[in-house]
């Protein structure tokens, strides 16, 4: 999602399926496993797969988010999914989950957010994501715990 959206290359879902075969086939040669990455080895697959160039910041805030948008920089953050309080997610919220910050305004988020068919700019209040932003956490029933962080990337 990443890559197509700054590249403005439209994405189908049959195509996402195929990138999402590609990148557990990709995760499992490289990682042993195609469970949930955290943002570092997330930040890894972007460079190894795609191309992208990539910075892992940790304890952010709101300017830091607001602030790599308006340089151009894509920003990608991990998030404990039943902390954002998204009504359109099938059955439950996902666990562990990433999203794509795409813009900004006064008191929200834009995003890009692939756990449900409403997430192209799904816009979460900047309160709530801040408070869901958590990295993956070693066992995963942890999240709650996880450093607030995210990735930032460039080519």
């Amino acid at each position: 999602m990443l890559d197509h959206y700054y590249r403005g290359v439209s994405l189908s879902a049959e195509e996402a399926n195929v990138e999402i075969l590609r990148l557990i086939d990709w995760e499992n040669a490289n990682y042993g496993y195609s469970e949930d990455t955290g943002v570092e080895a997330t930040g890894n697959m972007a460079k190894e797969v795609y191309g992208w160039n990539y910075e892992t910041n940790f304890n952010i805030d709101t300017e830091q988010i607001k602030q790599s948008l308006r340089e151009g920089q894509p920003v990608m953050i991990p998030v404990a999914g039943n902390g954002l309080g998204n009504p359109h997610f099938r059955s439950s919220s996902p666990f562990y989950h990433m999203l794509l910050i795409i813009g900004f305004n006064e008191t929200s988020f834009i995003t890009n957010d692939s756990g449900t068919h409403y997430g192209e700019k799904y816009i979460y209040p900047q309160d709530t994501l801040m408070q869901a932003i958590h990295d993956l956490t070693n066992p995963e029933t942890n999240i709650s715990q996880g450093i607030p962080a995210m990735l930032t990337f460039s080519f």
